[in-house]
């Protein structure tokens, strides 16, 4: 009988010794030791979407501005963006973009967007301004990327921090995980107009 006890007794201190060597299981989502966490979803939850009431206008503005090719709202002017406007120095053809709804406290700051069309990824190197009551984010923009925009069904602007702030669409339904969403109706063939007015003479 002593010696069944003394087996018995050996074959728990066994068990005991083997469950405390295991491997735990990590439960779903929790991070593994050594292994890099899950970088978050670029994206923005919409909180303002203009892609069914906003389109794109030209404007040669040749006296006393410069040619303009500006989001507007239905019924808006050239001299209204609804958060995206380009213009252009007609006498060396470059081009400036103004992007709308930024932060105010940023004023006079740099930064590095990025926009992406359906054809590539470009960094936007921009500075923020303020203008009126409104503080945009201005930058050179090439006429490459004017022309790819034209040519996309969706473009995004990601922030420096990498959060999707601006998106533009086509089709106004289409589903794009951005804060503000515009359309690109018309961008093509007001572009074309711009662009003439924009080429150095």
């Amino acid at each position: 009988m002593l010696k069944r006890l003394s087996l018995a007794a050996a074959a728990l201190v066994l068990a005991s010794a083997c469950a405390s060597t295991t491997t735990p299981v990590a439960s779903p989502g929790a991070a593994t030791p050594g292994a890099s966490p899950a970088a978050p979803a670029a994206g923005s939850v919409t909180t303002l979407n203009m892609a069914a009431s906003t389109s794109w206008l030209s404007e040669d503005g040749l006296i006393p501005d410069q040619p303009k090719l500006v989001l507007v709202s239905a019924g808006g002017n050239a001299d209204n963006s609804a958060g995206f406007a380009l213009s252009c120095n007609p006498d060396n053809g470059s081009i400036t973009g103004r992007l709308g709804k930024q932060d105010a406290t940023r004023a006079g700051k740099s930064a590095i967007y990025k926009l992406k069309t359906g054809k590539a990824t470009v960094e936007l190197d921009g500075k923020f301004a303020t203008k009126g009551a409104n503080t945009d984010f201005v930058f050179p923009i090439e006429t490459k990327t004017v022309r790819d925009i034209a040519t996309s069904t969706t473009v995004t602007v990601a922030t420096d921090a990498g959060d999707v702030q601006w998106g533009f669409v086509v089709d106004p339904n289409a589903a794009v995980p951005a804060k503000y969403v515009g359309s690109l109706k018309n961008f093509g063939a007001e572009m074309d107009s711009f662009l003439v007015y924009c080429n150095p003479k």
